[in-house]
């Protein structure tokens, strides 16, 4: 992450990876594995949330905006200063 750009955007799908889960159409799947990424995202930005709200934070240089919907997407948009 340093090594991004000054104004860059990084994307994460299965950010809220559940067994059971519901997209936004109102239909239901299933995964193997749970958790995603959510534990490595909140590793690197220091920072307890919970991955089934959605939310927006702003945290070492880096707006984030997380949708719990289906398997979530998180979005770290970076504010074109130094961490």
């Amino acid at each position: 992450m340093p090594r991004m750009a000054p104004r860059s955007k990084v994307f994460f799908h299965d950010s809220n990876i559940r067994r059971v889960y519901r997209r936004n159409d109102g239909s239901w799947g299933t995964t193997g594995t749970p958790r995603g990424v959510a534990p490595a995202l909140k590793q690197y930005l220091g920072a307890e949330f919970d991955e089934n709200t959605d939310f927006i934070d702003f945290r070492k240089g880096w707006t984030v905006r997380h949708h719990a919907n289906c398997c979530g997407l998180t979005v770290l948009e970076r504010d074109g200063q130094d961490e």
